[in-house]
């Protein structure tokens, strides 16, 4: 990510926030500050309510090798907030629907991830889309989709 924020910087003013604790927190920072960065991108570390920081921003990029599921995508999404996402295993693909609802890029792809990013900031989706396909993640649609499931595997 910290890669492809620095060929977007190089094209456009932008800022990166970062959300979040973890154990690469000080390497990242040091990447940040050797690819120039340290003073456009902030470290917010734990936030309780990340939704206003969703909606208020221009794009979420989530740029993982795998997910369990991408619940950040769809918390944007509904958000209203464009989203860009690695293809990675499992959920990103699903989510967007192999990229209708936001771009797709190969993992560790910091060239192709800093185009789709860029990409998605002079065309981004509608925010009334992306809340509709939101939607179809809600408790109640998914706890419907297990039933039926279930109701398959269980009929004789």
């Amino acid at each position: 990510m910290l890669q492809a924020f620095a060929k977007v910087r190089e094209k456009t003013e932008a800022k990166l926030l970062i959300l979040g604790i973890g154990s690469q927190e000080a390497s990242l920072r040091r990447l940040a500050h050797e690819l120039g960065l340290k003073n456009d991108i902030d470290f917010l570390g734990f936030v309780r309510n990340p939704y206003p920081y969703m909606r208020a921003a221009d794009i979420l990029v989530q740029s993982s090798r795998w997910e369990g599921f991408g619940i950040a995508l769809v918390e944007a999404m509904a958000c209203g907030t464009p989203v860009v996402s690695t293809d990675c295993p499992s959920g990103p693909r699903e989510i967007l629907a192999d990229g209708k609802f936001g771009a797709l890029v190969r993992p560790q792809d910091p060239n192709g991830l800093a185009e789709a990013i860029l990409k998605t900031l002079e065309r981004p989706l509608a925010a009334e889309l992306l809340v509709e396909r939101a939607k179809e993640f809600s408790v109640e649609k998914s706890a419907a989709a297990y039933y039926a499931l279930i109701e398959r595997l269980v009929a004789p």
